[in-house]
C-alpha cells in the first residue's frame, strides 16, 4: 500500500497543519494512519463519507480490513466483538452486528456512514458513543453508564432503560479544513 499516496488523497480533504507537521515526521505506514485516526476523530467527523471512499480504495485486501479490526477499526465488517476497556472504537461503511462492552470497561465508540450495531453494556461499565451520517445504534442492555451523542440523521434505540441520548447539530467545515482553529 502506498501511504504516502493515501495520506495525500486524505489531506486533499483538509487537513489541520497540526496533522501535515506530524506526518512529516512520523513513519510513513499503516501503523501510523491507524494512530492518527484513533487519534483525531475529528477528521473522519468532517470527512466521513468522501474519506470512506478513499479509506475502502486502500484497505481493499482481507489482510488490510482485519489489520483495522485487530485495532478496533471495523470498516465494512460483520462484527460480533466483546470489548473491554479500549482507546477508541470505529465502526465504519456499512459494518453491523453486535458488540458487547464488559463488566467494568470504559469505552468510546464512533458510528459512521451507514453503519449499524447493536450493543449490550456490561455491570458498571461506562460507555461514551458518538453517531454520525446515516448510523444505527440500539443500546438492548445498559447495565452501566451509557451516553450516546447522535448527529446529522443517525438514529438511536434504547429499549433499555437508563441511556442518554444527546441530539447536536454538527457544522461541518471548521475543523480539519487546512486551517486550525483557535
Amino acid at each position: 500500500m502506498d501511504t504516502n499516496k493515501l495520506f495525500s488523497e486524505l489531506a486533499d480533504l483538509g487537513v489541520c497543519s497540526s496533522g501535515r507537521r506530524l506526518w512529516g515526521r512520523s513513519n510513513k505506514d499503516v501503523d501510523m494512519i491507524i494512530k492518527v485516526w484513533k487519534r483525531w476523530p475529528e477528521y473522519f467527523m468532517e470527512h466521513s463519507t468522501p474519506a470512506l471512499e478513499i479509506v475502502r480504495r486502500y484497505f481493499a485486501s482481507e489482510q488490510d480490513l482485519k489489520k483495522l479490526e485487530d485495532n478496533r477499526i471495523f470498516l465494512d465488517r460483520q462484527i460480533n466483538a466483546e470489548l473491554g476497556s479500549e482507546d477508541s472504537v470505529f465502526v465504519i461503511g456499512d459494518s453491523s452486528g453486535v458488540i458487547k462492552i464488559k463488566d467494568w470497561a470504559t469505552v468510546k465508540l464512533y458510528c459512521f456512514n451507514n453503519a449499524s450495531i447493536n450493543m449490550e453494556c456490561g455491570l458498571h461499565s461506562y460507555v461514551n458513543v458518538e453517531c454520525y451520517d446515516q448510523s444505527r445504534l440500539s443500546v438492548l442492555s445498559n447495565n452501566g453508564t451509557c451516553t450516546v451523542y447522535a448527529y446529522d440523521d443517525s438514529f438511536i434505540d434504547t429499549p433499555c432503560e437508563l441511556v442518554r441520548v444527546i441530539r447536536k447539530d454538527l457544522i461541518r467545515g471548521q475543523v480539519f479544513n487546512g486551517e486550525e482553529i483557535y
